[in-house]
């Protein structure tokens, strides 16, 4: 498979605001499909939260930012040659 996941953490120490002080933001997962067929990414049980919303997809440029959730079962259908970008409010 061609596939690839990376999950930003929100929380993470080297996030700053202006004033230089620890701050937060959302989760971010960015899931990357560069085989030439569709593949089910089932995100792990450690970074499954309930609230992941799809930000961003390149096979569906017009789809609504933050309007379709991950289902239950925690998979995401990533099109072939596509890349999806997911998002969680901390």
């Amino acid at each position: 498979m061609r596939t690839m996941g990376m999950f930003l953490n929100g929380a993470a120490p080297e996030i700053r605001d202006s004033t230089g002080e620890c701050a937060e933001d959302a989760d971010f997962l960015l899931l990357l499909n560069a085989h030439h067929e569709p593949v089910a990414f089932r995100i792990s049980y450690e970074l499954y939260h309930a609230g992941w919303k799809i930000a961003f997809d390149t096979a569906r440029p017009d789809l609504a930012v933050e309007q379709e959730s991950v289902k239950r079962n925690r998979l995401v259908d990533l099109a072939p040659r596509s890349f999806v970008v997911l998002t969680h409010e901390r």
